[in-house]
């Protein structure tokens, strides 16, 4: 009766106070950096997802951060795609860095192919104002958690392999690159980087993902792009601690396939976050595991989600295994220790397994939270308490 009564409870009162707490504020500025490096300023676009710390929706308190260049263009839509991949559970939250692309055929391009109408060679000074400069401050002044994606389209995407090839063990986990430029200095530096990339030995895991659209059609350097991204995906393939997908979207042009190649790049690049299956099939081990990889991958603790955790441990309390039921709790109230959930079903849990001081304990903090919260859950509590 009394189990019956506070998962009623649960259901409509403390799960109202859950959506509310899944509100996310956002930090959108933008603001001129001065570099060194490259002797003049760069507009920064950022954006900030602040999320509470140890709220039920996210404990997340540092993020992982996208750098997307060209941001006049791309930032927005990257900000756009992010919060609904990661509101799917898909990635997580993150920061999104935009960089302006005032200079973008100078900043983005390794190398000078003397034309009149442009000037270009600046991509290893970028590369070191990225590394040196730019990295150092955002790692500084905002919640990163120094997990870094690079994001570049044409031009930029072209960069952002550069980046892989002469900064393999630096600054960059995860390289999406679309409709990369492969036809610049007559194809030099893509036959140099297929060349590399195929004996490339690695200290840590890289993810590339690289998209071409139907740039066959516009001009000899669009065939050119073509025919040496096919020649990349024949020759550049997956081995040990470096991932590389590709993805065809011939039915998109040069700029309509920056929002789907945006989509499918980053789900590819944090494919390894969703973990919803350990939930579903209550594979509490492999749920610990995953989430102890994750942290490392990511350089922050990455939390259970609390209400599939909750579910996990009903899951076991209901089948009378009380002790695997106790072990789902407590290893959720090392994240979650003011969830009220959890205290009073850890404590129903430890005294349905003897454990009778255990549960007063549970019974007691859930008061006290509920009281501090002014929650209605607290009389519940109160209620089992004077059982014992």
């Amino acid at each position: 009766m009394m189990k019956n009564l506070l998962y009623t409870i649960i259901l409509f009162v403390v799960a109202p106070i859950i959506y509310a707490q899944q509100k996310t504020h956002q930090i959108n500025k933008s603001f001129l950096f001065e570099s060194k490096v490259l002797t003049g300023n760069r507009e920064i676009w950022i954006h900030v997802p602040e999320i509470e710390k140890k709220s039920l929706e996210n404990p997340q308190s540092v993020f992982p951060v996208i750098y997307v260049l060209d941001a006049e263009h791309n930032f927005l839509n990257t900000v756009g795609i992010t919060q609904a991949l990661s509101r799917a559970n898909l990635m997580p939250n993150v920061i999104v860095v935009g960089i302006s692309g005032l200079y973008r055929e100078y900043d983005y391009s390794p190398t000078n192919i003397n034309v009149d109408y442009m000037k270009t060679g600046g991509g290893p000074n970028f590369l070191t104002f990225l590394s040196s400069e730019l990295i150092p401050y955002i790692n500084k002044e905002f919640p990163s958690s120094n997990h870094n994606t690079i994001v570049g389209h044409s031009i930029g995407g072209m960069f952002t392999l550069y980046s892989l090839v002469e900064n393999t063990n630096k600054v960059f986990s995860n390289y999406l690159a679309i409709s990369p430029s492969l036809w610049w200095d007559n194809q030099s530096l893509a036959n140099d980087w297929k060349t590399h990339l195929k004996t490339l030995k690695l200290k840590e895991s890289k993810q590339v993902f690289i998209t071409m659209a139907d740039e066959a059609k516009l001009s000899n350097d669009g065939k050119a792009m073509h025919n040496q991204y096919l020649e990349f995906k024949n020759s550049v393939k997956n081995r040990s601690n470096f991932k590389i997908e590709y993805l065809d979207l011939f039915k998109e042009d040069h700029l309509s396939t920056v929002t789907p190649a945006m989509h499918y790049g980053l789900k590819f690049l944090f494919q390894n976050w969703c973990i919803d299956h350990y939930y579903n099939t209550h594979n509490f081990s492999g749920l610990k595991e995953s989430l102890q990889n994750l942290s490392m991958i990511y350089n922050f603790n990455v939390a259970p989600d609390y209400n599939q955790l909750v579910n996990m441990g009903r899951y076991y309390y209901n089948k009378k295994e009380y002790k695997k039921a106790i072990n789902i709790y407590e290893f959720g109230l090392e994240s979650y220790d003011e969830g009220l959930m959890l205290n009073g079903y850890v404590a129903q849990a430890y005294l349905k397994n003897g454990e009778l001081e255990k549960a007063k304990k549970h019974f007691n903090k859930g008061l006290e939270i509920a009281t501090i919260k002014q929650s209605p859950m607290s009389s519940w509590f109160k209620k089992e308490l004077t059982k014992l």
